[in-house]
């Protein structure tokens, strides 16, 4: 009797495993392996505007890494299997269109926001309009396609770019689960193309692929009032940043970003709301924060060309002040430039471009780790907008910041970081 028990106990668990086995493989189709800590790389992706005339061998698949560093450089316990959702298809190809109503497009829906993709990046730039979130907007299941077309490389030809030059006000609303690329296919969006003759195409990726027009000063261009969480990009284009891939000029305010960037190229710059921004304004971001980790998937980038930035990947045209009243706590991990604030700059920025703004130096010891021009600044100077994780939770910290009217701090909000009050949906 005994015997017969445990054999039929046996028997029982074997079912079980068999059961469990089948589920695994099913689920295996829905996941993807993600990095210890929710590590995130970052890499610009180009626009869709050219694809078309980018097919055939233009576009060579990019073999992921199995290996890529975790936050802290700390060991990882290995990868982990996060559930996600498998991307069929591409949100501009459900568009929806939007009627204006007084100089104002109203956005209720992935598809109408897509319909702002789609017209931007076919021509029509926005100038003197304003698009306005009407409602939460939740990405899942598609691929995200950038606001804003790639661009030629030389600077007489930088206009025949498509880009967002008007108002888009996200109204307090959040945009979530934007996805470029996964980590088994990473997307070939805006891949740098040789044309031959020194020209070549490349183009940025993130919820606006390039905003803002080359040479402009005026602050005619305004992205405000946005919250993105979880974004997922991976990308093998050289500039990618959850908010703006490419900045020209424009004015950003009151925005925050989470989620991950992983980048495959091998000239990478990437920042956790901006990858890349051509600051002719004397304030070009302000009161913004990005919780964004950022990641070389192919191994070390090179050391020249890399920049990863906590909030901004690179920045040019600035020795004045431009990042005002912003604080990144993301993890930015590559042997090239990168740092807790900022992967690439001037020694003129360094200097004066900061104002008020912060990193977490439990993460990134330095705001930025070298500078262009062949000088490197001395630790003191690198170090200075470097602040613990409690101090960050603490509102002494934030010197001049308005917490009555834009900002709030509160230990059971946004894992007691600060956070922007227009905002209700703040983790």
């Amino acid at each position: 009797m005994k015997a017969r028990k445990i054999s039929s106990i046996f028997i029982l668990i074997v079912a079980l495993s068999v059961l469990s086995g089948c589920n695994r493989t099913h689920a295996s189709i829905l996941t993807e392996y993600v990095p210890s800590g929710d590590l995130i790389s970052s890499a610009p992706a180009g626009s869709a505007g050219f694809t078309a005339g980018l097919s055939g061998s233009s576009f060579i698949p990019v073999e992921p890494s199995n290996s890529i560093a975790t936050p802290n450089d700390i060991a990882s316990t290995g990868p982990i299997i996060a559930p996600t959702m498998e991307l069929v298809g591409n949100w501009v190809d459900n568009i929806s269109t939007v009627s204006e109503k007084n100089d104002i497009y109203e956005i209720y829906s992935p598809e109408e926001l897509a319909w702002v993709a789609s017209t931007v990046n076919n021509g029509q730039s926005f100038a003197g309009k304003i698009v306005m979130l009407m409602a939460d907007i939740d990405l899942a299941g598609k691929e995200w396609t950038p606001i804003g077309a790639h661009l030629m490389s030389s600077a007489a030809l930088y206009k025949m770019s498509t880009t967002f030059t008007g108002t888009f006000d996200g109204n307090y609303k959040v945009i979530k689960n934007l996805s470029i690329g996964t980590e088994g296919k990473p997307s070939q969006y805006g891949k740098t193309v040789e044309l031959g003759g020194g020209m070549s195409r490349s183009g940025y990726v993130g919820l606006f692929g390039i905003c803002g027009e080359f040479g402009i000063t005026a602050p005619e261009t305004v992205i405000k009032n946005i919250g993105l969480e979880d974004v997922s990009i991976y990308t093998v284009a050289g500039g990618a940043g959850a908010l703006i891939g490419l900045s020209w000029g424009a004015y950003v305010e009151n925005c925050y970003t989470t989620g991950k960037i992983i980048s495959y190229a091998p000239e990478v710059t990437a920042g956790g709301l901006i990858a890349e921004l051509s600051a002719w304004n004397e304030i070009s971001v302000n009161n913004c924060y990005s919780k964004v980790n950022l990641s070389c998937g192919n191994g070390d980038a090179d050391e020249l060309f890399a920049g990863l930035g906590g909030l901004i990947g690179n920045i040019d045209n600035a020795n004045k002040p431009v990042i005002v009243n912003c604080y990144a706590i993301g993890n930015t991990n590559t042997a090239g430039r990168h740092g807790g604030l900022l992967g690439r700059g001037n020694y003129s920025f360094v200097k004066g471009g900061i104002v008020s703004s912060y990193h977490n130096a439990d993460v990134n010891e330095y705001m930025v780790q070298s500078v262009d021009f062949f000088w490197e600044p001395g630790f003191e100077e690198i170090k200075m907008y470097a602040r613990t994780t409690a101090e960050l939770k603490t509102q002494s910290t934030y010197k001049d910041w308005d917490f009555v009217n834009t900002w709030g701090i509160n230990e059971n909000r946004n894992d007691g970081y600060p956070y922007l009050r227009g905002f209700t949906l703040n983790r």
